[in-house]
Formats: structure tokens, sequence, C-alpha cells
């Protein structure tokens, strides 16, 4: 985005800063408003990338092996089936 130094340069008239300081200054605060604007219509590189590497989770549901021969598993869950923990009462 390129900023229109003159139009806002009266602003900056009232601080002790030389021309060029006050030329970055306007710049910089130029960037941030940007940064602020592309982070709320979702088109800030972070998040951006973050979008990419959700894209890339393999842990994600639609991409996990499921085994429905996995003994382990059935095992585990015949030895655990009607049994409770019993939960310890605070101060017993």
């Amino acid at each position: 985005m390129s900023i229109d130094i003159e139009k806002y340069r009266k602003y900056m008239d009232e601080y002790d800063m030389t021309e060029e300081q006050k030329i970055e200054f306007l710049h910089d605060l130029a960037a941030i408003m940007q940064s602020f604007v592309d982070q709320a219509f979702g088109i800030d590189p972070v998040q951006l990338s973050l979008k990419e590497a959700s894209k890339k989770n393999l842990q994600s549901p639609d991409k996990t092996i499921d085994s429905k021969n996995n003994k382990l598993t059935k095992k585990f869950s015949s030895q655990t089936a009607g049994k409770k923990k019993a939960r310890k009462t605070p101060g017993k």
C-alpha cells in the first residue's frame, strides 16, 4: 500500500523530528494499519501460513487410518467393558 505523504505531513509539524523521520514514521504507521486490515480480512501472511499448515495435519479426521481388526483395542475394550473406576471424594 502506498501512502500520500503530503496529505498527512501537516499532522507531523508539531513533532520535533527531521523530515526523514516524519516520512519514515508515516510509512511505518501505514504498514501497521495495513497489517491490522490484513488480519481482519484473514489475508495476513501468518494466517495464510497457518491455514496451509493445518491442511498438512495428519491428525485431521479425514486422514486418519482406522484399523477395524485392531486386536489391542478389542482386548482393551473387552477388559474394561462394564467397569467404572470409583471416583475419590475430596477430603475422604
